[in-house]
């Protein structure tokens, strides 16, 4: 993403780290709502949430370039989106926590992206 996000006009990067994102969490999030309750599902996506937001922040820290960064970005708040996911089906606050997140991000990135030269 973060590549993508530098080769990529400010506009069209806002528009490729947040679009994506934003359907990958709501397809991941009816998928698992269809899962059975005895599968392990949820260690194994709260695994990969978190190794998704350590690497997206850790990486993020050496960019000096204002579209690597929201790339490094989008991919930290993905597992921001995936934890909400995880307690999905044990935190009356999850669903609601997601769908304040979807609009938000987008919001957000756009606002960031402004930052960077054309």
């Amino acid at each position: 993403m973060p590549d993508v996000a530098q080769g990529s006009p400010a506009p069209v990067a806002a528009f490729l780290t947040v679009i994506p994102k934003i359907g990958a969490a709501v397809a991941l999030a009816r998928f698992v709502s269809l899962m059975p309750p005895d599968v392990a599902w949820r260690a194994i996506v709260a695994l990969i949430s978190v190794t998704t937001m350590t690497l997206g922040n850790v990486a993020a820290l050496r960019q000096t370039d204002v579209r690597r960064l929201l790339g490094w970005s989008s991919v930290s708040q993905s597992g921001y989106a995936l934890m909400a996911i995880v307690v999905m089906g044990t935190s009356d606050q999850a669903l609601p926590a997601l769908v304040f997140f979807w609009p938000a991000t987008p919001l957000l990135t756009w606002r960031l992206s402004l930052w960077s030269p054309i």
